[in-house]
C-alpha cells in the first residue's frame, strides 16, 4: 500500500540555472525509462545494420556469414524485446496513468 503513497509524492530539484522545477516520482521515472528505451532500439537497430555490413564483407566465408546472420537474428530479437517493453509501458500508462514513453528528459 506504500506504493500510491510513494507516486504521490513530489520531487524538488534546483538548479543553477533556472527555476524550481516539481516532478512527481511517476514522471521522473518515466522520462528516464523512456529514453532508454529508444537508445535500446537505436542500438538494437545498429546492431542488425552491423550485422548486413558484415555480412556484405564476408565474401563468401561460410563462418563470417553465420556469424552475421547471428547479428542480424540478436538484432531482430532485440527490436521485439523493445516493441515488448513498449507495450508493457502503455498498459502501465493505461492503468496507473504512468507517462512512462515520455523521450525527452
Amino acid at each position: 500500500m506504500t506504493l500510491p503513497i510513494l507516486l504521490a509524492q513530489k520531487v524538488d530539484i534546483r538548479s543553477n540555472l533556472g527555476p524550481k522545477v516539481q516532478l512527481d516520482l511517476g514522471t521522473l521515472i518515466g522520462r528516464y525509462a523512456g529514453l532508454a528505451l529508444a537508445v535500446a532500439s537505436v542500438a538494437a537497430l545498429a546492431y542488425m545494420v552491423l550485422g548486413g555490413f558484415m555480412w556484405i564483407i564476408a565474401s563468401g566465408d561460410k563462418g563470417k556469414i553465420d556469424n552475421a546472420k547471428q547479428m542480424i537474428t540478436q538484432g531482430l530479437i532485440g527490436l521485439a524485446v523493445m516493441v515488448s517493453v513498449f507495450a508493457i509501458f502503455r498498459i502501465i500508462n493505461y492503468f496507473f496513468g504512468l507517462d512512462i514513453t515520455i523521450v525527452n528528459p
